[in-house]
Protein backbone atom coordinates (compact mmCIF):
# COMPACT_ATOMS: atom_id res chain seq x y z
CA UNK A 1 0.00 0.00 0.00
CA UNK A 2 2.83 2.22 0.93
CA UNK A 3 4.12 1.59 -2.42
CA UNK A 4 1.26 2.19 -4.46
CA UNK A 5 0.80 5.95 -2.71
CA UNK A 6 4.13 6.65 -3.20
CA UNK A 7 3.77 5.89 -7.17
CA UNK A 8 0.51 8.39 -6.97
CA UNK A 9 2.75 10.94 -5.45
CA UNK A 10 5.34 10.42 -8.12
CA UNK A 11 2.85 10.42 -11.30
CA UNK A 12 1.24 13.42 -10.23
CA UNK A 13 4.43 15.51 -9.54
CA UNK A 14 5.14 14.27 -13.36
CA UNK A 15 2.42 15.27 -14.84
CA UNK A 16 2.59 18.98 -12.98
CA UNK A 17 6.61 19.40 -14.52
CA UNK A 18 5.11 18.29 -17.96
CA UNK A 19 2.23 20.55 -17.87
CA UNK A 20 4.17 23.39 -16.54
CA UNK A 21 6.89 22.57 -19.36
CA UNK A 22 4.00 22.64 -21.77
CA UNK A 23 2.98 26.15 -20.96
CA UNK A 24 6.69 27.69 -20.86
CA UNK A 25 6.87 26.03 -24.01
CA UNK A 26 3.81 28.04 -25.59
CA UNK A 27 5.00 31.44 -27.20
CA UNK A 28 3.50 34.41 -25.30
CA UNK A 29 2.94 37.96 -26.29
CA UNK A 30 5.44 40.96 -24.89
CA UNK A 31 6.19 44.44 -25.55
CA UNK A 32 9.20 45.85 -26.64
CA UNK A 33 10.45 49.26 -26.75
CA UNK A 34 13.03 50.86 -29.00
CA UNK A 35 14.69 53.67 -30.09
CA UNK A 36 14.53 55.34 -33.55
CA UNK A 37 17.15 57.40 -35.62
CA UNK A 38 15.96 60.68 -37.48
CA UNK A 39 15.66 58.63 -40.75
CA UNK A 40 13.17 55.86 -38.31
CA UNK A 41 15.56 53.20 -38.07
CA UNK A 42 16.02 51.13 -34.72
CA UNK A 43 19.40 52.37 -33.08
CA UNK A 44 20.83 51.58 -29.55
CA UNK A 45 23.03 54.56 -28.56
CA UNK A 46 21.29 57.93 -29.27
CA UNK A 47 22.66 61.05 -28.78
CA UNK A 48 19.93 64.33 -29.01
CA UNK A 49 20.17 67.97 -28.86
CA UNK A 50 17.75 69.71 -26.00
CA UNK A 51 14.78 70.48 -27.72
CA UNK A 52 15.34 67.63 -30.73
CA UNK A 53 12.47 65.02 -30.92
CA UNK A 54 13.56 61.42 -30.13
CA UNK A 55 10.96 58.71 -31.07
CA UNK A 56 10.18 55.80 -28.86
CA UNK A 57 8.76 52.91 -31.07
CA UNK A 58 6.60 50.14 -28.46
CA UNK A 59 6.35 46.94 -30.57
CA UNK A 60 3.68 44.52 -29.11
CA UNK A 61 4.28 40.83 -30.48
CA UNK A 62 1.76 38.56 -30.17
CA UNK A 63 1.67 34.54 -31.65
CA UNK A 64 -2.11 35.40 -32.49
CA UNK A 65 -4.09 38.51 -33.44
CA UNK A 66 -5.41 41.55 -32.02
CA UNK A 67 -9.17 41.59 -30.86
CA UNK A 68 -9.00 45.29 -30.41
CA UNK A 69 -6.70 48.01 -30.51
CA UNK A 70 -4.08 48.51 -27.35
CA UNK A 71 -4.33 50.75 -24.67
CA UNK A 72 -1.06 52.30 -23.27
CA UNK A 73 -0.28 54.32 -20.22
CA UNK A 74 0.31 57.99 -20.94
CA UNK A 75 4.25 59.24 -21.63
CA UNK A 76 6.03 60.81 -18.75
CA UNK A 77 9.68 61.44 -19.17
CA UNK A 78 11.17 63.69 -16.34
CA UNK A 79 12.67 67.08 -18.02
CA UNK A 80 10.94 66.34 -21.18
CA UNK A 81 7.69 67.22 -23.34
CA UNK A 82 6.39 63.25 -24.43
CA UNK A 83 3.36 63.06 -26.69
CA UNK A 84 2.20 60.71 -28.97
CA UNK A 85 3.33 61.00 -32.39
CA UNK A 86 0.21 59.24 -34.93
CA UNK A 87 -3.33 58.58 -33.85
CA UNK A 88 -2.75 55.11 -35.72
CA UNK A 89 -1.06 51.93 -35.45
CA UNK A 90 1.46 50.33 -38.01
CA UNK A 91 1.00 46.44 -38.16
CA UNK A 92 3.27 44.04 -39.65
CA UNK A 93 4.55 40.45 -38.91
CA UNK A 94 8.09 39.35 -37.45
CA UNK A 95 9.10 35.76 -37.23
CA UNK A 96 11.23 35.54 -33.63
CA UNK A 97 12.77 32.31 -33.00
CA UNK A 98 10.83 30.29 -35.53
CA UNK A 99 7.26 31.85 -34.27
CA UNK A 100 5.84 33.99 -36.70
CA UNK A 101 4.16 37.10 -34.48
CA UNK A 102 1.59 39.58 -35.65
CA UNK A 103 3.54 43.24 -34.19
CA UNK A 104 1.54 46.24 -34.12
CA UNK A 105 3.86 49.49 -33.58
CA UNK A 106 3.22 52.73 -31.70
CA UNK A 107 5.34 55.74 -31.94
CA UNK A 108 5.87 58.18 -29.29
CA UNK A 109 7.22 61.43 -29.49
CA UNK A 110 10.05 62.81 -26.33
CA UNK A 111 11.08 66.04 -26.65
CA UNK A 112 14.19 66.85 -24.09
CA UNK A 113 13.85 70.34 -22.50
CA UNK A 114 17.62 70.09 -20.59
CA UNK A 115 20.89 68.41 -21.44
CA UNK A 116 22.04 65.18 -19.95
CA UNK A 117 20.70 61.08 -19.52
CA UNK A 118 17.36 60.69 -19.95
CA UNK A 119 15.59 57.26 -18.60
CA UNK A 120 12.56 56.22 -20.48
CA UNK A 121 10.58 54.34 -18.01
CA UNK A 122 8.95 50.89 -18.55
CA UNK A 123 5.84 51.20 -20.40
CA UNK A 124 2.71 48.66 -19.62
CA UNK A 125 0.30 48.36 -22.53
CA UNK A 126 -3.01 46.06 -21.82
CA UNK A 127 -3.80 43.67 -24.70
CA UNK A 128 -7.19 41.89 -25.85
CA UNK A 129 -5.66 38.79 -28.21
CA UNK A 130 -7.58 36.10 -29.44
CA UNK A 131 -6.91 32.70 -29.04
CA UNK A 132 -6.46 30.98 -25.93
CA UNK A 133 -3.31 33.79 -24.86
CA UNK A 134 -4.34 35.68 -21.84
CA UNK A 135 -7.42 35.58 -19.29
CA UNK A 136 -10.57 34.79 -21.08
CA UNK A 137 -12.89 37.67 -22.03
CA UNK A 138 -9.97 40.09 -20.07
CA UNK A 139 -7.05 41.96 -20.68
CA UNK A 140 -3.36 41.02 -20.73
CA UNK A 141 -0.68 43.23 -19.00
CA UNK A 142 2.72 43.88 -21.21
CA UNK A 143 5.74 45.78 -19.88
CA UNK A 144 8.66 47.06 -22.05
CA UNK A 145 12.27 47.68 -20.33
CA UNK A 146 13.09 51.07 -19.87
CA UNK A 147 15.53 52.66 -22.03
CA UNK A 148 18.63 55.95 -21.62
CA UNK A 149 19.66 58.43 -24.16
CA UNK A 150 22.23 61.38 -23.86
CA UNK A 151 21.37 65.32 -24.71
CA UNK A 152 23.84 67.98 -25.17
CA UNK A 153 23.27 71.49 -25.58
CA UNK A 154 23.80 73.37 -28.98
CA UNK A 155 26.67 75.41 -29.69
CA UNK A 156 25.10 79.13 -30.08
CA UNK A 157 26.96 81.60 -32.59
CA UNK A 158 28.17 84.60 -31.17
CA UNK A 159 28.02 88.61 -32.44
CA UNK A 160 30.76 86.60 -35.24
CA UNK A 161 28.61 84.24 -36.70
CA UNK A 162 31.44 81.49 -35.48
CA UNK A 163 30.76 78.50 -33.06
CA UNK A 164 31.95 79.42 -29.61
CA UNK A 165 31.89 76.96 -26.96
CA UNK A 166 32.65 78.85 -24.03
CA UNK A 167 30.09 81.37 -25.33
CA UNK A 168 26.28 81.73 -24.73
CA UNK A 169 24.55 78.26 -23.88
CA UNK A 170 20.63 78.97 -24.27
CA UNK A 171 18.32 76.74 -25.88
CA UNK A 172 17.98 77.33 -29.32
CA UNK A 173 15.35 76.39 -32.07
CA UNK A 174 16.14 72.61 -33.31
CA UNK A 175 13.70 71.51 -36.15
CA UNK A 176 14.42 69.61 -39.69
CA UNK A 177 13.25 73.31 -41.18
CA UNK A 178 12.95 76.43 -40.73
CA UNK A 179 10.89 79.12 -42.41
CA UNK A 180 10.07 82.87 -41.91
CA UNK A 181 7.27 84.91 -43.23
CA UNK A 182 6.54 88.83 -42.17
CA UNK A 183 4.02 90.89 -43.54
CA UNK A 184 3.34 94.39 -43.08
CA UNK A 185 0.37 97.05 -42.55
CA UNK A 186 0.21 98.89 -44.82
CA UNK A 187 1.86 97.24 -47.37
CA UNK A 188 5.53 98.23 -48.00
CA UNK A 189 6.10 98.64 -51.38
CA UNK A 190 2.54 100.83 -51.70
CA UNK A 191 4.42 103.26 -48.96
CA UNK A 192 7.44 103.23 -51.32
CA UNK A 193 5.99 103.63 -54.16
CA UNK A 194 3.92 106.57 -52.79
CA UNK A 195 0.54 104.88 -53.41
CA UNK A 196 0.35 104.95 -49.60
CA UNK A 197 1.44 107.14 -47.16
CA UNK A 198 2.20 106.95 -43.30
CA UNK A 199 1.66 109.82 -41.61
CA UNK A 200 3.49 111.11 -37.70
CA UNK A 201 0.89 109.21 -34.99
CA UNK A 202 0.19 106.45 -37.72
CA UNK A 203 0.78 103.03 -36.53
CA UNK A 204 2.68 100.56 -38.64
CA UNK A 205 1.83 96.41 -38.20
CA UNK A 206 4.43 93.46 -38.35
CA UNK A 207 3.39 90.15 -38.54
CA UNK A 208 6.14 87.56 -37.91
CA UNK A 209 5.48 83.70 -38.90
CA UNK A 210 7.72 81.17 -37.85
CA UNK A 211 7.02 77.76 -39.67
CA UNK A 212 9.45 75.02 -37.85
CA UNK A 213 9.27 71.36 -39.10
CA UNK A 214 10.08 68.23 -36.86
CA UNK A 215 9.04 70.26 -33.54
CA UNK A 216 6.13 72.06 -31.80
CA UNK A 217 4.96 75.45 -31.93
CA UNK A 218 5.68 75.90 -28.31
CA UNK A 219 9.29 75.07 -28.32
CA UNK A 220 10.13 78.24 -30.88
CA UNK A 221 11.49 80.89 -29.29
CA UNK A 222 9.93 84.55 -29.53
CA UNK A 223 11.75 86.91 -31.27
CA UNK A 224 13.92 89.61 -29.44
CA UNK A 225 12.67 92.84 -30.32
CA UNK A 226 14.83 96.17 -30.72
CA UNK A 227 14.45 99.31 -28.73
CA UNK A 228 13.27 102.58 -31.48
CA UNK A 229 14.11 106.30 -30.66
CA UNK A 230 10.63 108.18 -30.90
CA UNK A 231 8.58 104.75 -31.51
CA UNK A 232 6.31 103.10 -29.35
CA UNK A 233 5.81 99.59 -29.56
CA UNK A 234 2.91 97.25 -28.67
CA UNK A 235 3.30 93.30 -28.87
CA UNK A 236 0.33 91.35 -29.78
CA UNK A 237 -0.44 88.20 -28.04
CA UNK A 238 1.50 85.65 -29.90
CA UNK A 239 -0.57 82.57 -31.30
CA UNK A 240 0.80 78.77 -31.22
CA UNK A 241 -0.17 75.80 -33.42
CA UNK A 242 0.61 72.52 -34.47
CA UNK A 243 0.34 70.63 -36.94
CA UNK A 244 0.70 66.54 -37.96
CA UNK A 245 0.91 64.70 -41.37
CA UNK A 246 1.64 61.52 -41.23
CA UNK A 247 3.46 61.72 -37.96
CA UNK A 248 5.68 64.41 -38.45
CA UNK A 249 5.32 67.42 -36.76
CA UNK A 250 5.62 71.24 -37.97
CA UNK A 251 4.98 74.21 -35.06
CA UNK A 252 4.26 77.41 -36.39
CA UNK A 253 4.18 80.71 -33.94
CA UNK A 254 2.63 83.80 -35.45
CA UNK A 255 3.42 86.79 -33.53
CA UNK A 256 2.22 90.93 -34.04
CA UNK A 257 3.75 93.60 -33.21
CA UNK A 258 2.72 97.31 -34.01
CA UNK A 259 5.29 100.34 -34.10
CA UNK A 260 3.29 104.06 -33.68
CA UNK A 261 6.08 106.75 -35.06
CA UNK A 262 6.14 109.99 -33.03
CA UNK A 263 7.82 111.96 -35.49
CA UNK A 264 8.24 112.20 -39.50
CA UNK A 265 11.34 111.32 -40.57
CA UNK A 266 13.31 108.39 -41.47
CA UNK A 267 13.45 104.99 -39.39
CA UNK A 268 15.11 101.70 -40.16
CA UNK A 269 13.24 98.17 -38.50
CA UNK A 270 16.83 96.32 -38.05
CA UNK A 271 17.39 93.10 -39.11
CA UNK A 272 16.71 89.71 -37.15
CA UNK A 273 18.53 86.72 -37.32
CA UNK A 274 17.28 83.82 -35.73
CA UNK A 275 20.49 80.86 -35.17
CA UNK A 276 19.17 76.93 -35.07
CA UNK A 277 19.91 73.55 -35.08
CA UNK A 278 19.30 71.67 -38.55
CA UNK A 279 18.47 68.04 -37.70
CA UNK A 280 18.51 66.77 -41.30
CA UNK A 281 22.10 68.33 -42.00
CA UNK A 282 23.58 67.92 -38.35
CA UNK A 283 24.47 71.54 -38.08
CA UNK A 284 24.17 75.43 -36.85
CA UNK A 285 21.87 77.52 -39.47
CA UNK A 286 21.04 81.00 -39.97
CA UNK A 287 17.33 82.46 -40.91
CA UNK A 288 17.24 86.28 -41.27
CA UNK A 289 14.79 88.73 -41.77
CA UNK A 290 16.15 91.39 -43.93
CA UNK A 291 16.04 95.58 -42.50
CA UNK A 292 13.16 97.65 -43.62
CA UNK A 293 13.19 101.44 -44.44
CA UNK A 294 10.54 103.17 -43.24
CA UNK A 295 9.35 106.85 -44.17
CA UNK A 296 7.16 109.10 -42.06
CA UNK A 297 5.84 112.34 -43.06
CA UNK A 298 4.61 115.03 -41.42
CA UNK A 299 1.38 115.26 -39.76
CA UNK A 300 -0.95 118.45 -40.05
CA UNK A 301 -2.65 117.76 -36.64
CA UNK A 302 1.46 117.96 -35.26
CA UNK A 303 2.43 121.61 -34.10
CA UNK A 304 6.01 122.61 -35.06
CA UNK A 305 7.46 121.07 -30.95
CA UNK A 306 5.82 117.62 -31.25
CA UNK A 307 2.90 118.25 -29.25
CA UNK A 308 -0.17 117.26 -29.94
CA UNK A 309 -3.13 120.14 -30.44
CA UNK A 310 -6.46 120.66 -29.20
CA UNK A 311 -8.16 119.19 -33.04
CA UNK A 312 -6.42 115.78 -32.52
CA UNK A 313 -7.00 115.59 -28.86
CA UNK A 314 -10.64 116.57 -29.92
CA UNK A 315 -10.84 113.70 -32.91
CA UNK A 316 -9.09 111.29 -30.28
CA UNK A 317 -11.73 111.77 -27.92
CA UNK A 318 -14.22 111.41 -30.24
CA UNK A 319 -12.95 108.13 -31.81
CA UNK A 320 -12.81 106.90 -28.22
CA UNK A 321 -16.73 107.58 -27.74
CA UNK A 322 -17.31 105.47 -30.87
CA UNK A 323 -15.26 102.62 -29.50
CA UNK A 324 -16.43 102.66 -26.32
CA UNK A 325 -20.20 102.89 -27.99
CA UNK A 326 -19.53 99.73 -30.23
CA UNK A 327 -17.97 97.75 -27.82
CA UNK A 328 -21.33 98.15 -25.27
CA UNK A 329 -23.68 97.14 -28.28
CA UNK A 330 -21.62 94.30 -29.32
CA UNK A 331 -21.26 92.98 -25.84
CA UNK A 332 -25.41 93.39 -25.48
CA UNK A 333 -26.02 91.44 -28.73
CA UNK A 334 -23.63 88.80 -27.36
CA UNK A 335 -25.29 88.27 -23.79
CA UNK A 336 -28.91 88.61 -25.56
CA UNK A 337 -27.65 85.86 -28.14
CA UNK A 338 -26.12 83.47 -25.04
CA UNK A 339 -29.44 83.52 -23.11
CA UNK A 340 -31.70 83.06 -26.52
CA UNK A 341 -29.48 80.46 -27.41
CA UNK A 342 -29.12 79.05 -23.38
CA UNK A 343 -33.76 79.11 -23.10
CA UNK A 344 -33.85 77.42 -26.98
CA UNK A 345 -31.77 74.34 -25.56
CA UNK A 346 -34.03 74.52 -21.99
CA UNK A 347 -37.28 74.64 -24.30
CA UNK A 348 -35.80 71.39 -26.90
CA UNK A 349 -34.27 70.01 -23.80
CA UNK A 350 -38.16 69.62 -21.91
CA UNK A 351 -39.67 68.87 -25.34
CA UNK A 352 -37.74 65.92 -26.17
CA UNK A 353 -37.97 64.45 -23.10
CA UNK A 354 -41.87 63.25 -23.49
CA UNK A 355 -40.95 61.97 -26.56
CA UNK A 356 -38.42 60.09 -25.43
CA UNK A 357 -40.21 58.45 -22.55
CA UNK A 358 -43.40 57.77 -24.78
CA UNK A 359 -41.22 55.94 -27.78
CA UNK A 360 -39.51 53.60 -25.00
CA UNK A 361 -42.73 53.03 -23.54
CA UNK A 362 -44.88 50.06 -24.10
CA UNK A 363 -48.01 51.46 -25.47
CA UNK A 364 -45.51 52.86 -28.27
CA UNK A 365 -44.24 49.57 -29.09
CA UNK A 366 -47.55 47.86 -29.49
CA UNK A 367 -48.20 50.27 -31.87
CA UNK A 368 -45.20 50.18 -34.05
CA UNK A 369 -45.77 46.37 -33.74
CA UNK A 370 -49.62 46.68 -35.26
CA UNK A 371 -48.37 48.70 -37.79
CA UNK A 372 -46.02 46.43 -39.33
CA UNK A 373 -48.60 44.16 -39.43
CA UNK A 374 -51.22 46.17 -40.86
CA UNK A 375 -48.16 46.97 -43.74
CA UNK A 376 -47.21 42.96 -43.96
CA UNK A 377 -43.49 43.85 -44.01
CA UNK A 378 -42.43 40.49 -42.27
CA UNK A 379 -39.29 41.27 -41.27
CA UNK A 380 -39.99 44.80 -39.54
CA UNK A 381 -43.54 42.72 -37.74
CA UNK A 382 -40.58 40.33 -36.21
CA UNK A 383 -38.13 42.99 -35.01
CA UNK A 384 -40.82 45.04 -33.04
CA UNK A 385 -42.41 41.94 -31.45
CA UNK A 386 -38.81 41.50 -29.96
CA UNK A 387 -39.19 45.25 -29.13
CA UNK A 388 -42.82 44.58 -27.55
CA UNK A 389 -42.56 41.64 -25.54
CA UNK A 390 -39.42 42.58 -23.67
CA UNK A 391 -41.34 45.35 -22.07
CA UNK A 392 -44.49 43.11 -21.12
CA UNK A 393 -45.03 41.69 -17.72
CA UNK A 394 -43.74 37.63 -17.05
CA UNK A 395 -47.41 36.62 -16.20
CA UNK A 396 -48.68 37.99 -19.70
CA UNK A 397 -48.52 33.72 -21.17
CA UNK A 398 -49.34 32.46 -18.21
CA UNK A 399 -52.74 33.66 -19.26
CA UNK A 400 -55.13 32.14 -22.33
CA UNK A 401 -54.49 35.31 -24.24
CA UNK A 402 -50.94 34.44 -23.64
CA UNK A 403 -51.20 31.43 -25.40
CA UNK A 404 -53.19 32.14 -27.96
CA UNK A 405 -49.93 34.76 -28.49
CA UNK A 406 -47.65 32.12 -28.70
CA UNK A 407 -49.53 30.17 -31.27
CA UNK A 408 -50.36 33.12 -33.21
CA UNK A 409 -46.55 33.50 -33.33
CA UNK A 410 -45.74 30.45 -34.08
CA UNK A 411 -48.06 29.79 -37.03
CA UNK A 412 -46.43 33.65 -38.19
CA UNK A 413 -43.17 32.12 -38.67
CA UNK A 414 -44.02 29.10 -39.81
CA UNK A 415 -45.43 31.46 -43.06
CA UNK A 416 -42.11 33.70 -42.60
CA UNK A 417 -39.49 30.95 -42.53
CA UNK A 418 -41.49 28.19 -45.15
CA UNK A 419 -40.12 27.50 -48.17
CA UNK A 420 -42.91 28.50 -49.74
CA UNK A 421 -43.15 32.10 -49.26
CA UNK A 422 -40.49 32.87 -51.21
CA UNK A 423 -42.51 31.64 -54.30
CA UNK A 424 -44.68 34.93 -55.64
CA UNK A 425 -48.59 32.98 -55.39
CA UNK A 426 -51.93 34.09 -54.23
CA UNK A 427 -51.75 31.15 -51.72
CA UNK A 428 -48.35 31.86 -50.13
CA UNK A 429 -49.51 35.66 -49.93
CA UNK A 430 -53.09 34.74 -48.27
CA UNK A 431 -51.45 32.76 -45.14
CA UNK A 432 -49.08 35.05 -44.58
CA UNK A 433 -51.58 37.84 -44.27
CA UNK A 434 -53.83 35.47 -42.73
CA UNK A 435 -51.08 34.89 -40.26
CA UNK A 436 -50.46 38.55 -39.82
CA UNK A 437 -54.00 39.54 -38.99
CA UNK A 438 -54.32 36.76 -36.18
CA UNK A 439 -50.98 37.92 -34.58
CA UNK A 440 -52.39 41.44 -34.56
CA UNK A 441 -55.33 40.03 -33.24
CA UNK A 442 -53.93 38.31 -30.21
CA UNK A 443 -51.81 41.30 -29.65
CA UNK A 444 -55.15 43.27 -29.31
CA UNK A 445 -55.91 40.21 -27.12
CA UNK A 446 -53.57 40.92 -24.71
CA UNK A 447 -54.27 44.58 -23.85
CA UNK A 448 -58.22 44.04 -24.10
CA UNK A 449 -57.43 41.36 -20.91
CA UNK A 450 -55.19 43.77 -19.23
CA UNK A 451 -58.05 46.31 -19.17
CA UNK A 452 -60.99 44.06 -18.46
CA UNK A 453 -58.70 43.47 -14.93
CA UNK A 454 -57.33 39.86 -14.82
CA UNK A 455 -54.40 39.21 -12.47
CA UNK A 456 -51.25 39.79 -13.71
CA UNK A 457 -48.13 38.92 -12.01
CA UNK A 458 -45.18 42.04 -10.98
CA UNK A 459 -43.58 43.54 -14.15
CA UNK A 460 -40.75 41.76 -15.48
CA UNK A 461 -38.80 41.14 -18.76
CA UNK A 462 -41.39 38.19 -20.40
CA UNK A 463 -39.17 35.40 -22.04
CA UNK A 464 -40.13 33.56 -25.07
CA UNK A 465 -39.62 30.05 -26.23
CA UNK A 466 -39.66 30.37 -29.63
CA UNK A 467 -37.95 28.63 -32.50
CA UNK A 468 -38.81 29.87 -35.40
CA UNK A 469 -36.90 27.33 -37.65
Amino acid sequence: MKRLCTLLVLCLFLMQAFAEAEVQSQPNAFMQARLLDAQGEVTDSLAAKVGQRVTLALDIYTPTWFSRAPELEPLVVEGAVALQAQGFAINYSERVDGVRYAVQRRELSIFPQRAGQFIVPSQTARLWLGGDIGPAGGALGVRSEPLVFQVTHVINFDESDNPSESGNQSRLLVANQLSINEAYEPNLALLASGDKSLLAGDALVRRVTLTAAGTLGMLIQPLQWFELEDVQQQASRARVSDRTERGEFTGVREMSRSYVFERAGQYQLPAQDIYWWDVANQRLAKTSLAAQRVTVLPSSLVSADGSASKAEQSLLEQGFRIVAGIVVVVLTVIAAGLSLHYLLRLLIGAGRKPVQRYRASRNYARRQLLRACACGDSDQTVCCFYRWQQLLPVAVFETPQGAELQAALNAFYETYYHPATDVKNAAAHDAKTAAAQRLAASVKAIKLARRAGRSLLPRGRALLELNPR
